[in-house]
């Protein structure tokens, strides 16, 4: 009893024609006949009563069907669990500009070079996506701040940079024509990321460069979603601090503007792995990669 005979008994059975099961296997109507031929000739008796108006199963086709079917589908069930097996694969974190803006790109790019490669992408923000390096529940993570954890290594490979976003109204086209001071910017209504982020991070290491108290800022809300902030932004409740990467679109429709925070260092990005565990080829493979992907 061969998986061939079994396969096209089991679609002569649902179809209910030769010549339909013969298109669904990619075979000709005779091999198919053939086939169940060969499985009747087998077990001794009929299975399948033909006629030219109508195909119909006799008893004993009936009772064997759905032991047929139990039989393919554990076969198809154990190719899948084997192939899953076989098949490379990462397991990656990512915060919020990473995971939507930058690994999109990087993973394309990586599976031209490997098809056979298999992801597993964890969204979080920083400080979530380190823990979970450190535990050992993802291998590689791409985050928004450096880390300083003892445990945890720690490569910059991608710059960004730090945008106040306003909505494309009259009044912030006239404030930003007429280059406003920091302090006058950050008294408009703030809408800013959670702690944790890369971004507030990002915001905080600027601020206190130009020696500016947050307690000072007009913040009216920390907000975990960066969607959910464009969209207060673009319903003018007010205004942020974020990526370039996550708003360059809504910039190059005229939707949002923005006003650039002329930081002494750019934003950065790094990649982040734990210090002492040992990478598969796979992982060193995808980290070389990720950290050639962009030129600081």
């Amino acid at each position: 009893m061969q998986f061939k005979q079994l396969e096209a008994f089991a679609k002569v059975t649902e179809l209910r024609s030769f010549s339909r099961a013969a298109e669904e296997l990619y075979l000709t109507q005779p091999t198919v006949s053939a086939h169940v031929k060969a499985l009747e000739e087998e077990i001794g008796c009929q299975l399948v009563s033909r006629s030219t108006r109508s195909l119909s199963l006799t008893e004993e086709g009936n009772t064997l069907y759905p032991y047929v079917r139990r039989i393919l589908d554990l076969k198809n069930t154990a190719l899948q669990k084997l192939r899953q097996e076989q098949r490379q694969i990462l397991r990656i974190g990512a915060s919020t500009i990473p995971s939507g803006y930058i690994l999109p790109r990087l993973l394309k790019e990586y599976r031209k070079l490997h098809p056979d490669i298999y992801f597993n992408v964890v969204q979080g923000n920083s400080g979530t996506i380190e823990e979970m390096i450190g535990d050992n529940t993802l291998d590689i993570g791409f985050v928004g701040m450096d880390s300083t954890e003892k445990n945890i290594l720690s490569y910059p490979f991608c710059e960004d940079s730090l945008l106040y976003v306003a909505p494309a109204t009259e009044y912030y086209r006239r404030l930003f024509d007429r280059s406003p001071s920091l302090q006058e910017l950050l008294q408009e209504p703030l809408i800013l990321r959670e702690a944790n982020s890369g971004t507030l991070h990002a915001l905080d290491s600027y601020l206190l460069e130009q020696h500016v108290d947050m307690s000072k800022l007009n913040i009216i809300g920390n907000v975990n979603d960066l969607e959910a902030i464009k969209q207060m932004i673009l319903n003018q409740t007010g205004v942020s601090i974020l990526s370039g990467f996550s708003v360059s679109d809504l910039l190059a429709r005229g939707q949002l503007l923005a006003y650039p925070l002329h930081t002494p260092h750019p934003r950065r990005f790094y990649i982040i792995q734990k210090k002492d565990k040992s990478l598969s080829p796979t992982e060193e493979s995808f980290l070389g990669f990720s950290r050639s992907f962009y030129t600081l």
